[in-house]
């Protein structure tokens, strides 16, 4: 007897073939997009911190910094840090007032400071802007951390606002960081304490220790040369004295009608060189061990 197998048509295998297909595609695509959903919250979202102001201004206020005086909690934690590099110097001050701070004297030669404000107090912002006539709007920019990058360029000055992606503890910190670059003077504000720029201070102070390594070789240098034309001096200045003596127009010298004169002359001044030579060797100031 002979058994009848149903044969499928080649549509409906196409169309089961069509349908797992689609299905893992699906999977696939929801696996993914769960990953990177997971992946954004903790790098591309701001990142949830203790000093966060965490304030807003009135619906239908006017636009600025201004605003959020009003609701500054002042126990939020600040510390201002004040750099000058320059010439081979490096001067470090910690502030926690924005006040004392801005009137902290620069050196007198010229110099770059670097004025970084760890912390978004809305009072302190105010301060900066109006020390150097930062507009409102940028000051606001500054407190209202979910800016995307961007370049802003005014008479005077720059603004750049940027995102520092840092890990921490098992988690990927995302926050703001703005600058404001004026012709000698950078300011930031970070909202919180810790940053990338530690490199970048490790090298300001290494080129300053170079500096005043450098200096110091060159004034090790012509403190050697001075102390060679001082002694050489030191060898020429009786000679030189015996030789203004007898060089003067008097009539009557009783040594110049000596015959050995000329002889004792210069007997003398080999002597008086020789024992300024030995005198010099007994103090070290010349020989092996100058």
């Amino acid at each position: 007897m002979i058994r009848l197998i149903p044969v499928k048509q080649p549509i409906e295998s196409a169309k089961e073939v069509a349908n797992a297909t689609t299905e893992a595609i699906t999977k696939t695509a929801s696996f993914i997009t769960s990953g990177l959903l997971g992946l954004g919250k903790g790098v591309f979202a701001p990142m949830a911190r203790a000093m966060d102001p965490a304030v807003h201004p009135a619906p239908g206020a006017a636009p600025g910094i201004e605003q959020y005086l009003k609701q500054e909690d002042p126990s939020l934690p600040i510390r201002i840090t004040v750099l000058d590099y320059g010439n081979g110097v490096l001067a470090k001050s910690e502030f926690e007032d924005i006040h004392e701070a801005l009137v902290h004297p620069k050196p007198e030669n010229p110099h770059v400071r670097w004025i970084n404000i760890d912390g978004l107090r809305a009072s302190a912002i105010n301060a900066v802007s109006k020390q150097f006539g930062i507009h409102t709007l940028s000051a606001e920019d500054v407190i209202n951390t979910y800016q995307r990058p961007k370049l802003e360029v005014f008479e005077d000055h720059f603004s750049v606002i940027a995102r520092q992606i840092q890990l921490g503890e098992h988690l990927l910190k995302n926050e703001q960081i703005t600058f404001f670059l004026f012709k000698d003077t950078l300011i930031s504000f970070q909202e919180e304490t810790g940053d990338v720029f530690g490199p970048v201070r490790k090298r300001l102070e290494n080129t300053a220790g170079l500096s005043d390594l450098y200096q110091s070789s060159v004034g090790n240098k012509m403190n050697e040369i001075m102390k060679v034309l001082t002694i050489m001096a030191s060898f020429f200045i009786p000679i030189t004295f015996f030789a203004g003596v007898y060089g003067m127009n008097f009539e009557h010298i009783p040594e110049l009608g000596w015959k050995y004169a000329y002889p004792v002359f210069w007997g003398g001044c080999l002597a008086i060189t020789f024992g300024l030579a030995i005198f010099f060797w007994r103090k070290g100031w010349i020989g092996p061990n100058s």
